[in-house]
């Protein structure tokens, strides 16, 4: 991939079939730079704990014990801040999911009668194995500087 891994990565998934969307999603992450990872990242973080302390994305090797720290199963960095310790694992392959749809589907979702919205949401994290509420708090946080990438 070229200059903007993350947009492409994004317009890959998009024109891939939905029943393969999550395994394509799978093999881009090894594709994404440190500072797409940085930005998707910083985005979970935000939507996970509700909050936009600082966190940094680290080397798991050197991630500090009594931290705040997501890890991603499909990435070799964690997120960590100085905050009560909590541990989650994520998965930067479901950001990249939850990215194309908010970027190319959320605006349609929104504007749906709110059963059909409700449904899709609950369909859609059961398929990408995200909890429903962090999806919809990904969703509501989903952000210029993600849609944006370059």
């Amino acid at each position: 991939m070229k200059s903007s891994t993350l947009a492409e990565a994004l317009n890959i998934i998009w024109k891939t079939p939905p029943e393969l969307r999550a395994n394509v999603a799978y093999t881009l992450v090894r594709q994404l730079s440190r500072e797409e990872v940085e930005l998707l990242t910083a985005w979970d973080y935000r939507a996970t704990f509700n909050e936009k302390a600082d966190s940094r994305l680290v080397s798991a090797n050197s991630a500090i014990d009594n931290t705040r720290l997501l890890s991603y199963s499909d990435a070799p960095w964690v997120r960590v801040a100085d905050t009560e310790p909590v541990f989650e694992v994520h998965s930067v392959a479901e950001l990249l999911l939850a990215a194309q749809f908010a970027r190319d589907h959320l605006d349609s979702l929104l504007l749906s009668p709110s059963d059909m919205r409700d449904r899709q949401i609950s369909a859609l994290s059961t398929n990408w194995r995200i909890e429903e509420q962090r999806l919809r708090r990904l969703f509501s946080s989903f952000d210029n500087e993600v849609r944006q990438a370059r």
